[in-house]
């Protein structure tokens, strides 16, 4: 009983050193201190939480950096490490959103949908992930058009549609296409 006490007090002990480095700002001390506490007693509900807490923030910290791959990593294990935490859940969907945008801004709009449909799928009423993946699926379109595969520029403007009914340039090109299509 005296062992397990020791492991409880010294886990207890390694958490709080970690909180005092998380306070200076000190994330990759947190994570680090806040890993050791669990792993000593991982049955500790408040260490767990802790942990998924320091990954939140590691989470964080890499997505204001621009390293969204590593960021969402972090934000998936700070939600497996507390479920419970919805601000991860929303931190995750904001690094996929991110993600896509940088995507989409090299012309990888097939890779922007999925990772904004991602982005969409843990925030589903976000108008702002329905706009960008609706604008990502008529830019798929549009590179389709140039490679003249209008069958599947029309179903990609569909989608586009879908996900947001008011994208006016999706409209357009759908009519006409559609137009060409029955000539």
């Amino acid at each position: 009983m005296r062992r397990a006490g020791g492991f409880r007090n010294f886990a207890g002990a390694l958490n709080n050193l970690g909180v005092s480095y998380n306070r200076k700002g000190d994330i990759r001390k947190f994570l680090d201190y806040a890993q050791k506490a669990y792993n000593l007693f991982p049955e500790h509900v408040t260490l767990r939480a802790n942990l998924g807490s320091a990954y939140a923030f590691a989470g964080i910290e890499k997505t204001k950096r621009g390293r969204y791959t590593a960021a969402i990593r972090d934000l998936k294990k700070a939600l497996k490490y507390n479920p419970e935490a919805k601000e991860s859940e929303r931190n995750l969907a904001i690094a996929h959103f991110n993600e896509g945008v940088g995507r989409a801004n090299e012309g990888l709009y097939a890779a922007a949908a999925g990772s904004i449909g991602r982005a969409l799928k843990l925030d589903p009423g976000n108008q702002r992930y329905k706009t960008a993946l609706s604008v990502a699926y008529y830019n798929m379109a549009v590179g389709y058009v140039s490679r003249r595969q209008f069958t599947q520029a029309i179903s990609e403007l569909n989608r586009s549609l879908r996900v947001n009914p008011k994208n006016g340039k999706a409209k357009v090109l759908l009519k006409h296409l559609k137009q060409l299509m029955r000539r």
